[in-house]
């Protein structure tokens, strides 16, 4: 049966899971019930308007400034993007509508994201960009990343030999938090870089609709209004509706919980589109659910799309895993030239075949091997992912991820965040010391 877009942006398929009589009918129904009752509950701190980390996709006050700072830096020829990974990740998967590591030079400037500390990474791009043609964005919620600020320091020594004060003035923006004078906001005054306020409300896991990720999204041309209009739609069908896309995957899960136990949850993205949104479903579930309750784990397997004999490692194991597979069905496809293989006939059905029919042939291949096993599978499939649709999965993971934390742990949504960040100077003594101390061993 060909998957269904006529009530939502995605289709959102597990009937399998009934088919193959992993679940009843009446223990899923269960499970619903139990996950509306959370929903009704989420409801009314978002009518209190005390969910920021939702709201923030029906904000309107600074798209203004976000725009503007897109359209500015697209003069330049490569953005550095100096932020921590719980941020970059929801930029990456914003901007890889655009670009990818295939795609990297189709729209507007180059983004390069500096997230990990790796000096050879690192010094690589140095070497790679010129300082005249890049701009910098820095984004930190506490201002005190000590990697963040340790790399873009690094840079601003590099490029002082080539650029004067007023010239970095021009290209460097800083977005951080206004709770306190932490050392970005210190760096920003006393340079005189533009500085533009981080939503100190918005966890940085949830800051996907945030400026944090709006802002190098619109670089490179992404449509920002219709990322939250995605969003702010999916939103209001999941607390106006009995059942929604998140609300339905959110009763999947706990009832697989509750009946098998199952923790695991393995994300199977069949596209490289998908493969930022992947790593970041994975931060966010992490974060939600793995380290707070110590119990639920996600984890991206998309090695497993190309070699799929590693699949029989995961179907040795008992019944103990999730499986949620991502397929885009249209797109750019071309036209198979036959007749230039009607010599070899162990090519005839590859030469019928499109790349895109072929990806979608070992998508169905593996959901169906996946479900003959009794695993339970969940077939995401998107008509044409852009900007809307984006918005609107983002918007289905954070509200699933809440659902199934709150059922998990029975408490208020202040547990989600993470601890006090770290004082940067406390940090760094702590580093030294403790190095120092290694040396007089």
């Amino acid at each position: 049966m060909p998957p269904d877009f006529s009530k939502h942006l995605y289709a959102h398929r597990f009937d399998t899971v009934f088919h193959r009589q992993v679940l009843s009918p009446e223990e899923y129904k269960t499970s619903l019930c139990q996950v509306q009752q959370v929903l009704s509950s989420l409801k009314k701190e978002g009518e209190a308007q005390k969910l920021p980390m939702l709201e923030t996709c029906f904000w309107k006050k600074d798209l203004p400034l976000i725009e503007s700072l897109g359209h500015a830096y697209q003069a330049f020829e490569s953005i550095l993007v100096f932020a921590p990974k719980k941020i970059s990740l929801g930029a990456k998967t914003l901007t890889s509508l655009y670009q990818s590591w295939v795609l990297s030079a189709s729209y507007g400037p180059k983004l390069y994201y500096i997230d990990d500390l790796d000096p050879d990474t690192f010094w690589e791009i140095m070497s790679v960009v010129e300082p005249f043609k890049t701009g910098v964005l820095v984004v930190s919620q506490s201002g005190e990343t000590p990697e963040i600020l340790l790399q873009f320091m690094r840079c601003l020594e590099y490029w002082s030999d080539f650029l004067s004060p007023q010239e970095l003035q021009k290209r460097i923006t800083i977005i951080t938090g206004d709770t306190s004078p932490n050392a970005l906001r210190k760096i920003a005054h006393h340079c005189g870089y533009f500085l533009a306020q981080y939503p100190s409300c918005v966890e940085e896991s949830f800051s996907c609709f945030t400026v944090s990720c709006l802002v190098p999204a619109a670089v490179i041309g992404v449509d920002i209004r219709q990322i939250r209009l995605g969003g702010s739609y999916l939103l209001n069908q999941a607390f106006a509706m009995p059942s929604s896309p998140p609300v339905e995957g959110a009763a999947l899960l706990w009832a697989l919980y509750q009946k098998y136990g199952i923790i695991s949850h393995v994300i199977m993205p069949y596209g490289d589109v998908f493969s930022s949104l992947s790593l970041w479903y994975q931060q966010v579930w992490g974060e939600s659910l793995g380290q707070a309750t110590k119990h639920f784990g996600l984890v991206c397997a998309e090695d497993l799309k190309d070699h799929p004999g590693h699949i029989h490692l995961h179907l040795q194991e008992p019944l103990n895993k999730f499986f949620t597979l991502m397929h885009e069905e249209k797109g750019p496809c071309e036209v198979p030239k036959p007749c230039m293989w009607n010599g070899i006939p162990e090519l005839s059905l590859l030469s019928r075949t499109s790349i895109r029919d072929f990806s979608y042939e070992m998508f169905c291949k593996t959901s169906s091997r996946l479900s003959q096993q009794n695993y339970p599978v969940r077939e995401i499939h998107f008509a044409v992912l852009h900007e809307r649709t984006l918005g609107a999965f983002l918007m289905h993971i954070m509200i699933e991820t809440l659902l199934v934390s709150r059922l998990m742990r029975d408490h208020s949504l202040e547990s989600l965040q993470t601890p006090p960040p770290t004082n940067t100077a406390h940090l760094i003594k702590n580093l030294f010391v403790h190095k120092f101390l290694h040396k007089k061993d």
